[in-house]
């Protein structure tokens, strides 16, 4: 119970803050203000996600199958072969990572990563039915229209606050590059950019279905049996800080 009300209060400042705040540009604002007006009655969805990263030389595409559900609720099932090889669920209060090869099982407080730092823990991972979340209010900017899978895009681009992403990659992210859907207001894809304007990291969704039947114990986690657990909960904090 605890953590869920750190939750929704933690959801509570963040929407508020998006309501009453101005980009300071008037187009972007009129845009957005629709976008999350046609967005407010999906509490829902799933998709297939996949995400793109490179890094030096090296391209890593990942599959995954993507629930959410508001307020914060999210799961990845990462999928290799038809096999799930590794989760990532948050239920509002924990994030968990789960490791299937090698059995590992980490956690990570996320009210407590907020209070300390300021900032979600698990800002990195998109959420279509929270497309501005990650970034830094001020500098989103509409910017065009893209087709993507035959229909009229919104294409907005803004700085990304600090997230492990910063702490991971050996060429932070700086930019983000949003494609939203202005019918629902969902997210369809985000790229993340570094300073030298090099996509490195994109994650695209596909098949995203609206307001699927999605109850809270699909993102509940559950240990599964030998697994070893631990809790990163300081090591997110001090990833956190150190890229800050």
């Amino acid at each position: 119970m605890k953590r869920w009300v750190i939750a929704m209060l933690i959801l509570t400042t963040q929407v508020s803050a998006e309501n009453k705040m101005s980009t300071g540009d008037s187009k972007t604002d009129e845009i957005m203000v629709e976008i999350q007006k046609n967005a407010r009655e999906i509490a829902t969805c799933k998709a297939e996600q996949t995400t793109v990263i490179r890094v030096m030389d090296q391209e890593l595409t990942l599959n995954a199958s993507a629930t959410f559900k508001r307020p914060n609720l999210m799961r990845l099932d990462t999928v290799q072969d038809q096999v799930i090889i590794s989760q990532r669920l948050s239920d509002g209060g924990l994030m968990w990572t789960y490791d299937r090869e090698e059995k590992i099982v980490s956690k990570v407080n996320l009210g407590r990563v907020y209070r300390v730092t300021d900032l979600e823990a698990d800002a990195d991972q998109a959420d279509p039915l929270r497309p501005f979340r990650g970034l830094e209010w001020t500098s989103i900017r509409y910017t065009a229209d893209e087709i993507f899978e035959e229909r009229p895009h919104r294409v907005f681009e803004a700085k990304a606050k600090v997230n492990l992403l910063h702490a991971q990659l050996p060429n932070p992210p700086i930019k983000a590059q949003l494609l939203i859907n202005p019918e629902d207001g969902l997210l369809r894809r985000v790229g993340f950019f570094d300073a030298e304007d090099n996509e490195i990291i994109k994650q695209t969704f596909h098949n995203l279905t609206i307001n699927p039947d999605l109850k809270d114990k699909w993102f509940e986690f559950i240990v599964p049996s030998g697994a070893h657990v631990i809790d990163a909960t300081d090591d997110a904090i001090q990833a956190l800080k150190t890229a800050q």
